[in-house]
């Protein structure tokens, strides 16, 4: 995809993203360099990383922007009453920031990208998940697949001490 094509995606996906917010030339250039990373090898992966690195920069922009004060210690204030004695001194303690909202529209992007793209950006491949961590055991095909194939190996295999072939009923 082109940087124009990327650049108006982006905007629609984000909700109308105005040029009020993030410029164009601010934007072309987020989407360049993910485009000269070398990262996206798809049309929905130049999506999926000009999308997320835009709403990291206004994230970053935003939080910076939101940043509180730092304290510098200076007295801020001093109150002095002669009769009866009241001394009060108020020191400079700084301001807390707040969360950006660009950061809970982050989350919710990586949480959940096709929701946002319409497309995977990472698919897995193969219909039979090849390359792809099972957690929570296989069905028994899976399993037979796995156990005859010569080039397989696990944390027991052992070359040529044991031929686990040999040894299909044992756990």
């Amino acid at each position: 995809m082109t940087v124009g094509e990327l650049n108006a995606f982006v905007r629609f996906v984000l909700g109308g993203l105005s040029t009020a917010v993030l410029d164009d030339a601010t934007l072309n250039q987020i989407i360049q360099s993910v485009l000269d990373s070398g990262l996206a090898t798809t049309d929905c992966q130049e999506k999926y990383y000009s999308v997320k690195q835009t709403l990291i920069y206004l994230d970053t922009k935003s939080a910076a922007g939101n940043a509180g004060t730092g304290a510098s210690g200076a007295v801020s204030k001093i109150v002095e009453k002669v009769g009866q004695r009241s001394i009060t001194k108020e020191f400079d303690t700084g301001t807390a920031g707040t969360a950006s909202s660009w950061s809970s529209v982050l989350d919710d992007f990586l949480s959940d990208p096709q929701s946002y793209l319409l497309c995977n950006p990472f698919p897995s491949g193969t219909t039979d998940n090849s390359g792809s961590v099972i957690i929570g055991g296989v069905s028994q095909k899976q399993y037979d697949k796995v156990a005859t194939n010569s080039d397989s190996r696990n944390g027991w295999s052992m070359g040529s001490i044991c031929d686990r072939r040999k040894y299909r009923g044992w756990p």
